[in-house]
């Protein structure tokens, strides 16, 4: 009779290959479905209410998205990141993909510019940002070089993090420059798997780069495009840490997101910060889909 059981070898490659999934599954079920679950069932309870089934925290947050300033500076301050990230920082890194992939001049510089802020600390970019706009011109090296070279009165010069009228739009700038480089990694490597075959005809045909990026590059890495322009929205929801690093002592309310004013729920009331996240999941989710809807029918995929 033929011996069924699996050869030692290969009894050993598949007790190495689950060993190996068994970590990352037993976190994503703890971390991720578990606490996903655990978030809808904690946003239906009431602080001071446990164990009673309520809609309160919903309501809360309905009443105060309509009535609360905090909450309606929110919603402008996110949405713009929106359209910072996907009609400012996504056009730029595409850009200076092709120019780091087409090899022109000041390629390199481009390179180490943009993928800088890629490899190093979130944290320590958004303090080195935040020192160097610093208002004390001893330690903002902005603030200096207005001052000592273009002759600034120090009493103009603008308080580019704690003014209303600059804070946000400095928050923009930083989350423009510290993106870019994450975009442009991944556009430049789809770039990289584009046959220089294709490259090269468009040129003897007389292409120009304009030309050649519209019509040849991007139907080409269409498909990480695509990716990308999905997953874009989710800042929406998700952007609190760059604000919060950058504006001294986390408190100019002109630089207020959903996910910040999220945050500072969950030490106060986890209950309704659990509701906000709920929504926020729901409708960071609709948006996704929408987009991925639209994505999908621009080009056919392209294989090469």
């Amino acid at each position: 009779m033929a011996n069924t059981r699996p050869a030692q070898p290969e009894l050993k490659k598949y007790l190495f290959v689950y060993g190996l999934l068994l970590l990352p599954i037993l976190w994503s079920a703890v971390f991720i479905v578990y606490a996903n679950i655990n978030t809808v069932f904690l946003s239906f309870q009431r602080f001071g209410f446990e164990g009673t089934f309520t809609f309160y925290n919903y309501e809360r947050f309905w009443f105060e998205l309509n009535n609360h300033s905090a909450w309606q500076v929110s919603v402008k301050n996110s949405l713009l990141y929106f359209v910072a990230n996907d009609f400012v920082a996504f056009p730029l890194a595409l850009v200076f993909s092709f120019i780091i992939f087409k090899k022109i001049p000041l390629a390199k510089t481009f390179r180490a510019l943009f993928f800088l802020p890629s490899i190093l600390s979130i944290v320590a970019v958004a303090l080195v940002y935040r020192y160097a706009f610093d208002a004390n011109p001893k330690v903002g090296i902005v603030t200096n070089l207005l001052i000592s070279v273009l002759g600034v009165d120090a009493a103009s010069v603008p308080l580019f993090l704690t003014d209303p009228n600059y804070a946000m739009n400095m928050v923009y700038i930083f989350t423009i420059w510290a993106g870019l480089g994450y975009n442009i990694l991944l556009l430049s490597g789809a770039m990289s798997r584009i046959p220089p075959e294709i490259t090269e005809s468009a040129q003897i045909d007389g292409a120009g780069y304009v030309r050649e990026l519209v019509v040849i590059t991007i139907p080409l890495i269409w498909n990480t495009l695509s990716v990308l322009l999905i997953t874009s929205p989710t800042i929406i929801f998700a952007m609190f840490l760059h604000p919060m690093l950058i504006t001294p002592s986390g408190d100019i309310s002109q630089t207020y997101t959903f996910a910040w004013l999220m945050f500072n729920e969950v030490t106060r009331n986890v209950y309704y910060a659990a509701a906000i996240g709920v929504v926020l999941a729901v409708l960071g989710t609709a948006v996704v889909m929408l987009i991925k809807f639209f994505t999908e029918r621009v080009y056919n995929d392209i294989e090469y």
